[in-house]
């Protein structure tokens, strides 16, 4: 909620959260993401669970976030406990 408030996010196409200990190279990551620059969208990094009602899941070291999807979150946070609208 921090990123939202702060609006930092606006100033990039991607928003990425990397945990401490994982690491990621930002020029596979871009080339990766390229196609989905402009659309809502977020990478999907479990796999696990695909009969799960909450599928497809995102939790793990590395969660990726379209400058859309972080408005379509920030559109929907403070619902409480509420999907956020870009959930599938």
């Amino acid at each position: 909620d921090k990123i939202i408030a702060q609006r930092k996010f606006t100033f990039y196409d991607w928003t990425i959260k990397v945990d401490p200990d994982a690491a990621i190279i930002p020029w596979r990551m871009r080339d990766h993401l390229r196609w989905h620059v402009g659309k809502n969208a977020y990478v999907v990094n479990c796999n696990k669970f695909p009969g799960s009602p909450n599928f497809p899941m995102m939790y793990g070291a590395v969660e990726v976030f379209s400058m859309q999807a972080m408005y379509a979150y920030a559109r929907g946070s403070g619902r409480g406990g509420s999907q956020p609208s870009w959930h599938p």
